[in-house]
């Protein structure tokens, strides 16, 4: 019962004097500090002029604002320059405006709200004198923070929340967070039952992964992963170096390769960590959203990732070279969860502003909304290959059924993605998947139970939460 589980489940400038070349740099950096410090004694020169251009240039100059047409995401982009022209030529600082405004006597003075430092300069300096090396993986880092500050506190006796579900890959058998534990539910169309593992997760668990080839799963909680042995239910290993958030969604890659972990660090940075499945090492590591990232998926083909974030945007990232290939704006509130009908070529999103949106994916426009005045937020979605119509739930539990989704926009828009609501529970759903063997969607509760329906919205059967777990798993 234990044994192979598999996963269910990215203005245009202005012209002037040459001192203004450099102006749609510097704007970005209006909010460098009067000093920087170098971070230690190995510290490479590249790598803290790195630093600067993380922590001040890219919140205005990536793919997804370009002010004055700079991009600062790679050495290549930055060679470039603006829509004014060059802005750094490696290996000559002499002529590179960048360094022409930061001194104080400069009379188009960057950044206009604060001096940088001497220090600060001379590193600006020194690495376009040294050709200007890019380090890709220092300027994906992320700002450290202390783990050491947080305490978490034991969870209320009644906080059972089913945030994640995966089905077996004999699907008679699915794995379900519940809290900060675990269930294991032998599926049956008539009659499931339900075990339920005692984990050393302090905090909810957010999110989980089934590796079927290395017969694992893996959990997601707090500042923490945890690979467990799928025939014993025992842990094998544990991450916890470098995360500092809640792991809010794992994912496995499309050739069984790698280990994709989202960590969510509320109102400051939404990050993605790639490991090695095989060695459990990491990779790679960069910021990709300002705020939590909600749910990422992948693409049939494996070629992207998309990621939906609590700062209302959807990304999305080549999966060989780690880039942003595009972005997606047109929610108004956090986005919470993703889908994607490849016959159609169209990803579906749905978030806090109570909408349903539907993109194309060739050229990543927003193609219409589904439904009509959806009253509460929503939660989850999840697409059937095999009848081609989309299934979402809201947070008070309604279950609706969309079809004849198809790339029209326009007037023929309204045409396409009719809406059903299947059945309202009036309870508050939090995860949603079908079970595709039976033809039933199942969808989990806040309070810890599993409910079934046909996908014509006929309730078959409810599995309450079961109150006295079974300690396969010792705690820390």
């Amino acid at each position: 019962m234990l044994s192979d589980l598999k996963h269910s489940a990215y203005g245009t400038g202005w012209r002037g004097s040459p001192w203004r070349y450099l102006f749609t740099l510097v704007a970005a950096c209006v909010a460098l500090v009067s000093s920087f410090h170098l971070k230690g004694a190995t510290v490479s020169n590249h790598s803290n002029a790195m630093d600067l251009i993380r922590e001040h240039c890219l919140p205005c100059h990536r793919a997804d604002k370009a002010k004055g047409g700079l991009i600062m995401e790679s050495r290549e982009y930055l060679l470039e320059g603006s829509d004014s022209g060059p802005v750094a030529i490696p290996g000559n600082p002499s002529e590179s405006f960048l360094l022409e405004t930061l001194p104080a006597e400069s009379e188009s003075h960057m950044p206009p709200e604060g001096q940088l430092s001497n220090e600060a300069i001379t590193t600006l300096t020194q690495w376009i004198a040294e050709g200007m090396p890019w380090d890709e993986q220092r300027l994906r880092a992320t700002e450290s923070k202390q783990a050491a500050s947080w305490f978490l506190e034991p969870l209320p006796k009644d906080y059972h929340p089913i945030l994640s579900m995966a089905l077996a890959s004999e699907h008679s058998t699915m794995i379900t967070t519940l809290g900060s534990d675990l269930a294991i539910v032998e599926l049956d169309k008539e009659s499931p039952n339900m075990q339920r593992l005692i984990t050393p997760h302090k905090d909810a668990i957010r999110s989980l992964a089934v590796d079927s080839d290395r017969h694992q799963w893996i959990t997601g909680g707090f500042g923490r992963m945890l690979f467990w042995d799928a025939h014993t239910g025992e842990v094998l290993d544990e991450i916890t170096d470098g995360l500092l958030g809640r792991i809010t969604q794992l994912m496995i890659s499309h050739d069984q390769t790698r280990l994709i972990a989202c960590e969510s660090l509320p109102g400051w940075s939404g990050n993605m960590h790639l490991f090695d499945l095989e060695r459990r090492v990491p990779l790679f590591t960069w910021q990709a959203h300002k705020d939590e990232i909600f749910d990422c998926v992948e693409t049939g083909d494996g070629s992207y990732w998309i990621t939906a974030s609590a700062d209302h945007t959807i990304k999305l990232w080549e999966s060989d070279t780690y880039r942003e290939h595009d972005w997606l704006e047109g929610h108004t509130a956090p986005v919470m969860a993703l889908a994607i009908h490849g016959g159609e070529g169209l990803w579906i999103s749905a978030g806090n502003d109570r909408t349903i949106k539907v993109w194309e994916r060739s050229s990543a426009e927003r193609l219409y909304d589904l439904g009509r005045n959806h009253a509460y937020s929503l939660v989850d979605l999840a697409w059937d290959k095999a009848s081609s119509r989309l299934y979402a739930i809201n947070q008070r539990g309604d279950f609706y059924r969309y079809s004849e989704l198809q790339a029209h926009s326009g007037a023929q828009s309204s045409n396409t993605g009719r809406e059903k609501v299947l059945h309202r529970m009036r309870q508050p759903a939090s995860s949603l998947m079908i079970w595709p063997e039976a033809q039933y969607a199942i969808i989990g509760t806040f309070s810890g139970a599993l409910h079934a329906f046909t996908l014509d919205g006929e309730k078959r059967w409810e599995l309450p939460l079961v109150p006295e777990p079974v300690a396969l798993a010792p705690a820390d």
